[in-house]
C-alpha cells in the first residue's frame, strides 16, 4: 500500500481495532447463527474455522443467490470465523466493487467479529484488508516498485486517459484520418468519439484482447471500424509504453498507468516475482463479493493471488449483474465453479418483505432457474385504513402528478410511519427530467433530498467556472462576453438592471466626451483601465454600477499577484478563493436547505473537487502550468476522484440511479419513472464501435458462428434481461416498503411492462390520500401540515361538538404549542376581522376625487381587482408595455421628421441595453420595431386628406355623475366625480373641420370591427375633442345628464382610428387600420356614466372579481376568488 505522502509501504492490514460486543448493523437481517437452518452455509463456516488446517486448493466456496439472501452477511460471518480460528487479519483480503460495497462489508465484519466476542469480555484483532480490486492491484505495484527502487506509480485520471485520446485523434484528424472509415473521419475530433474508443482500449485490456484478434473480428465480421480501433489501439499501447517510461531500458518502471492496466501490471508482478506475496505480505484468505461486477482481468488476478497459496471464498449473484456495458463478465464465477469450488446456494430473501416480493416477482422471467425466486411471500392486505402495504404500485396522468404522489409517499412514511429520512430513497432508471421535477417538488413541501447523482465535472458548477473565468482572464485579455461573464456571475454578482444601467451610464458618459464607443467595449476597458470606477462613474453611481467591477479587478490582482510570486497551481487558487470569501457565504445558504441550499452544498463540493484536482495536478506535474491546469478542468467530464466517496452523510432522503443503488439498503424505497420505452430500455448501447457486440463476441465465443440476425436476436435477449436485473436490484433495495411508479395517460405515455406484471400478481394500487378513487388533481390531498390542518379545520365545522370534533380541535391545539403556525386561528382566513374598511383613495377638498386613464377605465369594466392588484404589481418595465412605448416613440419622432437613419441608428444602440433578450432573439426584435417604424412612415404619407392637428395631444376632462348613482345597462351603479387624462397619439382635421384621433397599437392582432366600434380609449378621446379638453385645457364640468352640452359639442368630431403597425397585424397596403364612428348625444352620455361608475370602483374599499376571457391570461389569478388557484383568499 501506499502511504499519504505517495511513497510506497508494504502491503499490510489495516489498523488495530479494539473488538468490542455491539448491536449488529442493520443489514440483512441475519444473527450471527442465523445459518443453522442452511446447511450450505453451515458447512461454508465450519471450513472458515478450520481454514489453515487444509490445502489452499480444498478451500474452494462459490456462494450463489439473489439479492438480498444475505451473500455479504455470509462472507463477513466467514471471515469472522477465520479470525477467530487464529488467521491473523492482516492476511485476509476482502474486496468489494466500490467504495460503498467495501464500506457495507468493513461494518458487515465489525459486526461478525463483535458478535464473536463473548458478552462481558473483550478482544482485540487486526482489521483484515477490505478494498477493491483496483485500490489491491495498486499496493501490488506499489510495492514492486518499492522493491525495485523505483517510485509507486501514478494512476491516470479519466481527464488525463481522454487527453490522450483526444490528442492522437486530432493527429489523425490533421492528417486527414485515412486509417479510418470515410463516414466516421468528421467525428475524429470529438469528445465523444474519443469516449468511445477509450471504452473499446479499456475492453480490450481487461479481456487481454491483442489488437490483431481484433482486426480477425472486425475482418471477419464486416466491421471496418474494428480494424481502425485495432491499429489505434497498438500505437496507443507503443505511445502509453514511450509516455509512461522513465528511461530507454526494459526493465524500467512505469511512471503511470491506467486503471486497466494497473491490473494488468499487478498480475504481470506477481508471475515476475511469486515472493511479493510471501512472509509480512501473504495473503491466506481471498473474499470476493459481488463476483458478477468484476472484469476478466480482475477475476485474473484474483486468480493468481490464489495460486500463490491462498483460499478464495466468492459470492456472485447473476441477478444481479448489472454492469455488462462497463465490461463486468460471469467469467471469474465459472471458472471458480469449473476448478471445483464448493457452491452453496442461498435460497431465502433475509433482507425484508418488501425485497422478497418486489425482485422475486419480476425476476420470474429471468433466464435460469435461480431458487431463491422461488420463494416469493405472499402479498398482504394493510390491517388498516393508515397501514401501508409492502409492494403496491401508482400510475398518474402526467410526470408532475406523478412526483406529487412520490413526494405525498415520503411524507406519510415519515411523519405516520415515523421513517426517518435518510431510510428512504428514490430510485430512478437514470437521473434526469423526472428527478429535477421530484426535486422541486420535494422542495416545496419541506422533504430534504440528497441528490447521489449530483457528482458532476467541477467545472459544470457555476462557482467553479466563475474561479476558473477569473483566473483566465488573467492569463489571457478578456473580450466582452468574458467581461459580461465575470461582472454577472457568482463572483461578480451584477444584476441584469445593474449591468444595463452600467452600459448606459458608460455610453452616455462617453458620447458627452465627444468619443463615443459600443457600451460593451467601455465595459471591458472600465475592468481593465487602472482608473478608479467612483472617478469615471460619479459619485451618484459608485456603490451600484461599479461594485461588481471592483470587485473582479481585486480579485484579478490577487490572482495576478500570487503568478507573479511563483505560487503553485494550488496556491493560486486558494488565495482567489479565500479572497472571494464565498466560503461564508454558501455555508449561510447550504443551512437554508431548499433549491438554494442544495445548489449552494453542490457548488462547496465542487469548490472541493476543484482543490483535490489542484492537488493531483501539482502532485503529478510539478512543472505544469496554471494554464494547462485550467485548460485540464475545462475538459474534465468526472467528479473529483477523491470527493466522490465523501459526500455528507446528511438525514435527506437519496436520490439515485438504478446503478448507483449497487450495495444500498432502505426501509422504504421508491422506484420512479417505470414507463414503456424508459425501463425497460428497448435499445440496445451500441454507439459508433458496437461496443455490446463486440464485448458479446470476446465473451461468448459461440456467438461468432451465428448470423447477423441471430446475433441480433441474442443481443436483444440479453439487453432485455440486463434491464429487468436492473430493475431486480432497484426493487431489492428495500426492506420494510417499496413503492412503483409510472405516468400512464392512455395516449402516448404508458407504464412499463413491469408494472404490469406487478398487477398481475396482486399487487395492489397505492390509494392513500384518494377521494373516493378519484386521480390526484381531482381528489388526493398531499399529507403536508398544511393539508393536515386543512382537514382538521374540516372535522371542526362538519360535526361541530362531536367526538372527532374535539379529537380534531386536541390536535390542531397541540400543533399549535408545537410551533406550527398555520394551526393557529389567528392566521386562518376570515377568522379575523377585515384590518380596514376606509378607502385607499383620501376624500378631496375639491375637484374629483377618482383619477382614470382610458386605459385603466378599459381594466375597470372588465375586472376591477385585477386593475388593483396590477396596480400594485406592475413595474412598467414588462416588455410588451416597454415595447409599445418605443414604437409611441418612434410614431413621434417619424411625424416631427426624423430621418429614417436617425431612427434605425438610436434603435439599434438603445434597444439591446433594454432587452433581456440575445443573439437571434434579439435581431428579431430590432427588425419587428424597424418594420413598425416603416408602417407608420407609409401610413403618414397616406394621410392627404387629413391635416395634422397635434402628435401626443394631452387632454384633461372632468366628469359628473349628476347625482349619487347613474344608471348603466339598466342598473344604478353608485358613481362619484372622476378626472379622466391622457395623451391623444396623434390628431386631425378633416377637410370639413371635423376632428379624428388616431390610435397607434404595437399588438400583433388587429380587432375586429366591432370591437373596434365600442374601443373605449378612442371613444374618451373623441369625448375630449367634443368637450375641448385638448391641448392641456380644462374643458368645463360635464355631467352624465346634460343632454344640451352633449348636443352641441364644442368641436365636431369625425370619430377615430385604430392604426397597427406591427407587421403581424399589418396588411399587404401598409398598416392595418379600425374605424370608430363619430359619437352621438346618448354615446356621449353613456360614456360619461359609465367613467363615474369606474372612478366609483376605482376608490374601493372593495374591488369586485369579474369573470370573463381575461382570465386565462390574468396574473393574478392566485388572488382571485373566482378561480381555484386563489379561491382560499375569499373563504
Amino acid at each position: 500500500m501506499t502511504s499519504n505522502d505517495g511513497s510506497a509501504r508494504e502491503l499490510g492490514p489495516g489498523p488495530r481495532i479494539r473488538w468490542t460486543r455491539a448491536e449488529p448493523v442493520r443489514s440483512a437481517g441475519l444473527s450471527q447463527g442465523g445459518w443453522a437452518e442452511d446447511a450450505g452455509a453451515s458447512a461454508l463456516l465450519e471450513a472458515a474455522r478450520t481454514l489453515a488446517q487444509r490445502p489452499a486448493r480444498e478451500n474452494r466456496w462459490l456462494v450463489r443467490g439473489g439479492p438480498g439472501t444475505g451473500k455479504s452477511t455470509l462472507l463477513a460471518a466467514a471471515v469472522s470465523e477465520a479470525i477467530a480460528s487464529g488467521i491473523w487479519g492482516g492476511r485476509i483480503a476482502v474486496l468489494g466493487s466500490s467504495a460503498r460495497s467495501v464500506d457495507q462489508l468493513r461494518r458487515f465484519i465489525a459486526s461478525a467479529v463483535a458478535a464473536n466476542v463473548p458478552e462481558g469480555t473483550a478482544a482485540a484483532s487486526v482489521e483484515p484488508q477490505v478494498r477493491t480490486v483496483h485500490s489491491l492491484a495498486f499496493a501490488i505495484v506499489a510495492m514492486a516498485a518499492s522493491r525495485a527502487g523505483a517510485p509507486a506509480p501514478r494512476l491516470l485520471t479519466g481527464a488525463e486517459h481522454d487527453a490522450i485520446f483526444r490528442q492522437a485523434l486530432l493527429g489523425y484528424s490533421e492528417d486527414g484520418g485515412g486509417q479510418w472509415p470515410e463516414h466516421v473521419r468528421p467525428a475524429l475530433a470529438t469528445r465523444g468519439f474519443a469516449r468511445e474508443l477509450r471504452d473499446v482500449v479499456l475492453r480490450l485490456t481487461e479481456r487481454n484482447v491483442a489488437p490483431e484478434e481484433l482486426t480477425e473480428l472486425g475482418a471477419g465480421h464486416g466491421r471496418p471500424l474494428w480494424e481502425s480501433a485495432a491499429h489505434f489501439a497498438a500505437r496507443h499501447e507503443q505511445e502509453m509504453e514511450l509516455r509512461t517510461a522513465p528511461s530507454a531500458s526494459e526493465d524500467a518502471f512505469p511512471t503511470s498507468l491506467n486503471p486497466a492496466q494497473l491490473v494488468g501490471r499487478a498480475i504481470d508482478e506477481l508471475g515476475a516475482d511469486p515472493d511479493l506475496l510471501t512472509g509480512a505480505n501473504a495473503i491466506d484468505l481471498v473474499v470476493v463479493d459481488d463476483a458478477q461486477l468484476i472484469d476478466p482481468m480482475a477475476g485474473e488476478l484474483i486468480a493468481t493471488i490464489a495460486r500463490s497459496g491462498a483460499s478464495v471464498i466468492a459470492a456472485h449473484s447473476g441477478d444481479e449483474a448489472v454492469f455488462r456495458f462497463r465490461g463486468a463478465s460471469d467469467e471469474f464465477a465459472e471458472k471458480l465453479s469449473e476448478q471445483g469450488a464448493r457452491e452453496v446456494e442461498l435460497a431465502r430473501v433475509h433482507r425484508g418483505p418488501a425485497a422478497a416480493a418486489a425482485s422475486g416477482i419480476l425476476a420470474q422471467r429471468l433466464p435460469g432457474a435461480a431458487r431463491w425466486r422461488r420463494n416469493i411471500p405472499a402479498i398482504g392486505t394493510p390491517a388498516g385504513p393508515h397501514e401501508a402495504p409492502v409492494v403496491s404500485y401508482r400510475t398518474e396522468r402526467s410526470a408532475s402528478e406523478e412526483s406529487a404522489v412520490v413526494a405525498d409517499y415520503l411524507l406519510r412514511m415519515h411523519h405516520v410511519h415515523e421513517v426517518p429520512w435518510d431510510r428512504m430513497a428514490v430510485v430512478f432508471r437514470t437521473v434526469g427530467d423526472g428527478a429535477e421535477l421530484l426535486q422541486r417538488q420535494c422542495d416545496s413541501v419541506g422533504i430534504p433530498i440528497l441528490d447521489a447523482g449530483a457528482e458532476v465535472p467541477p467545472a459544470e458548477d457555476p462557482m467553479v467556472r466563475a474561479l476558473l473565468d477569473v483566473i483566465e482572464s488573467v492569463l489571457r485579455t478578456p473580450d466582452e462576453q468574458d467581461t459580461r461573464t465575470l461582472l454577472m456571475g457568482p463572483l461578480g454578482k451584477a444584476d441584469p438592471a445593474d449591468f444595463r444601467d452600467l452600459r448606459r451610464t458608460l455610453r452616455r458618459l462617453a458620447t458627452a466626451s465627444g468619443t463615443p464607443q459600443r457600451s460593451m467595449t467601455a465595459v471591458r476597458d472600465l475592468l481593465l483601465g487602472e482608473d478608479e470606477p467612483a472617478t469615471i462613474l460619479g459619485e451618484d453611481a459608485y456603490g451600484r454600477l461599479s461594485t461588481p467591477v471592483e470587485r473582479i479587478r481585486a480579485l484579478r490582482a490577487v490572482v495576478a499577484a500570487s503568478i507573479a510570486a511563483g505560487d503553485s497551481v494550488e496556491m493560486v487558487l486558494w488565495n482567489l478563493w479565500h479572497s472571494s470569501n464565498k466560503a461564508y457565504s454558501l455555508r449561510a445558504v447550504t443551512g437554508g436547505g431548499g433549491v438554494a441550499g442544495r445548489a449552494a452544498d453542490r457548488s462547496a463540493d465542487a469548490v472541493m473537487g476543484l482543490f483535490d484536482h489542484a492537488a493531483d495536478f501539482v502532485e503529478q506535474m510539478p512543472r505544469g502550468s496554471l494554464r494547462q491546469f485550467v485548460e485540464m478542468m475545462r475538459e474534465q467530464e468526472l467528479p473529483a476522484p477523491r470527493r466522490a466517496g465523501r459526500r455528507p452523510n446528511r438525514k435527506a432522503v437519496s436520490l439515485l440511479s438504478a446503478h448507483n443503488a449497487v450495495a444500498a439498503e432502505y426501509d422504504v424505497v421508491v422506484v420512479a419513472g417505470v414507463q414503456e420505452g424508459v425501463w425497460p430500455s428497448p435499445r440496445r448501447r451500441f454507439g459508433l464501435f458496437e461496443l455490446e457486440l463486440l464485448v458479446d463476441l470476446l465473451d461468448r465465443p459461440h456467438m461468432k458462428d451465428l448470423s447477423d440476425a441471430q446475433r441480433e436476436a441474442a443481443g436483444m435477449a440479453a439487453s432485455a434481461a440486463d434491464e429487468r436485473k436492473l430493475a431486480v436490484l432497484a426493487a431489492s433495495r428495500a426492506r420494510e416498503n417499496i413503492l412503483f411508479t409510472a405516468v400512464d395517460n392512455g395516449e402516448d405515455l404508458a407504464a412499463s411492462q413491469f408494472i404490469d406484471e406487478l398487477a398481475r400478481a396482486g399487487v395492489p394500487r397505492w390509494a392513500a390520500g384518494d377521494a373516493a378513487g378519484e386521480t390526484l388533481t381531482e381528489g388526493h390531498r398531499m399529507f403536508t401540515p398544511g393539508a393536515l390542518v386543512a382537514d382538521l379545520r374540516a372535522q371542526l365545522q362538519t360535526a361541530p361538538g362531536a367526538a372527532e370534533s374535539d379529537a380534531a380541535a386536541r390536535i390542531l391545539a397541540t400543533l399549535r404549542t408545537s410551533g406550527f403556525g398555520a394551526a393557529s386561528a389567528r392566521r386562518w382566513y376570515r377568522s379575523t376581522p377585515v384590518s380596514s374598511n376606509s378607502s385607499p383613495v383620501p376624500e378631496k377638498d375639491k375637484g374629483p376625487r377618482a383619477r382614470i386613464s382610458p386605459s385603466a377605465f378599459e381594466e375597470l369594466e372588465t375586472c376591477p381587482l385585477r386593475w388593483f392588484i396590477g396596480r400594485q404589481m406592475s413595474s412598467g418595465t414588462e416588455m410588451p408595455l416597454l415595447k409599445g412605448n418605443v414604437v409611441h416613440a418612434i410614431a413621434q419622432a417619424v411625424q416631427s421628421g426624423v430621418g429614417e437613419g436617425q431612427i434605425e441608428s438610436a434603435v439599434r444602440e438603445f434597444w439591446p441595453a433594454m432587452s433581456p433578450a440575445a443573439g437571434w432573439v434579439l435581431d428579431t426584435e430590432i427588425e419587428d420595431i424597424l418594420a413598425s417604424e416603416k408602417l407608420i412612415r407609409g401610413w403618414v404619407a397616406n394621410q392627404g386628406g387629413y391635416t395634422e392637428v397635434g402628435v401626443e395631444v394631452p387632454f384633461r376632462m372632468e366628469l359628473y355623475p349628476g347625482g349619487p348613482s347613474v344608471e348603466v345597462d339598466e342598473e344604478a351603479v353608485p358613481a362619484v366625480s372622476v378626472s379622466v387624462s391622457g395623451r391623444i397619439d396623434r390628431l386631425d382635421r378633416d377637410e370639413s373641420g371635423y376632428l379624428r384621433a388616431v390610435d397607434f397599437k404595437s399588438g400583433g392582432k388587429a380587432v375586429t370591427g366591432a370591437e373596434a366600434e365600442a374601443n373605449p380609449q378612442l371613444a374618451f378621446y373623441q369625448l375630449a375633442s367634443r368637450l375641448g379638453a385638448i391641448g392641456g385645457e380644462l374643458a368645463p364640468r360635464a355631467t352624465a345628464t346634460d343632454e344640451a352640452a352633449a348636443d352641441d359639442p364644442v368641436n365636431k368630431v369625425a370619430g377615430g382610428v385604430l392604426v397597427y403597425v406591427n407587421q403581424k397585424a399589418a396588411v399587404k397596403k401598409g398598416a392595418n387600420e379600425r374605424l370608430q364612428p363619430a359619437m352621438g348625444t346618448q354615446t356621449h352620455l353613456e360614456l360619461i356614466r359609465r367613467a363615474t361608475a369606474a372612478g366609483a370602483l376605482s376608490i374601493g374599499p372593495d374591488y369586485p372579481a369579474i369573470t370573463s376571457k381575461a382570465c386565462e391570461s390574468c396574473s393574478a389569478a392566485s388572488m382571485c376568488p373566482t378561480q381555484n388557484t386563489g379561491r382560499q383568499v375569499g373563504r
